[in-house]
């Protein structure tokens, strides 16, 4: 995590601006640490993906998070064998996203359910020499989908800041400069 992602974060607790506990020098990249709110709400920051899930995970729903969990690491074969039954390819499908984006200038975009991020990959090979000008940002319920998208990103080496959030309440920050857009 860095100043930028904490920057377009806030607090899911009460909507407060987030601190780093310490700060930040130059352009560190913090790696484990926490991240609190000016009324003292205080959140885990574990291998680059802050923990901004608020409120708790309720026991039904920690049920179908576990199993995307466990399949986290097969599921981008699993979706190749649900096109071959559908007849589609989705990444295809994804590519049709670059028609909504902004030709030029700063976009900020927010995957609210990442998955293995392949929906960032389908932008990266529509907008390959331009990827310094998004601002991509990633959330899931899923700590498994997120370490996948994580190794897939570092892979392709661009960047997106990840973030360990609930679809019901993100945690970003409203106030923006440029486009943003939420998929």
């Amino acid at each position: 995590m860095n100043e930028a992602h904490l920057k377009a974060l806030r607090c899911p607790q009460c909507g407060k601006n987030l601190q780093l506990n310490g700060g930040f020098t130059s352009s560190e990249e913090i790696v484990d640490g926490k991240i609190s709110c000016e009324k003292g709400h205080t959140w885990d920051i574990t291998n680059r993906i802050p923990s901004l899930v608020y409120p708790q995970i309720r026991k039904e729903d920690a049920k179908w998070i576990a199993e995307y969990d466990e399949m986290a690491e097969k599921y981008d074969e699993l979706v190749e064998q649900y096109n071959e039954f559908l007849g589609v390819n989705l990444m295809e499908e994804r590519s049709n996203f670059s028609q909504f984006i902004p030709i030029e200038g700063p976009v900020r975009i927010i995957d609210v359910s990442i998955g293995t991020a392949a929906n960032f990959m389908a932008l990266y090979d529509s907008f390959k020499k331009q990827m310094g000008r998004f601002k991509l940002h990633g959330m899931d319920l899923s700590t498994g989908m997120l370490k996948v998208s994580q190794r897939k990103i570092a892979e392709m080496d661009f960047d997106v800041s990840l973030t360990y959030g609930s679809v019901f309440n993100p945690p970003y920050c409203s106030s923006h400069r440029g486009n943003q857009y939420f998929l």
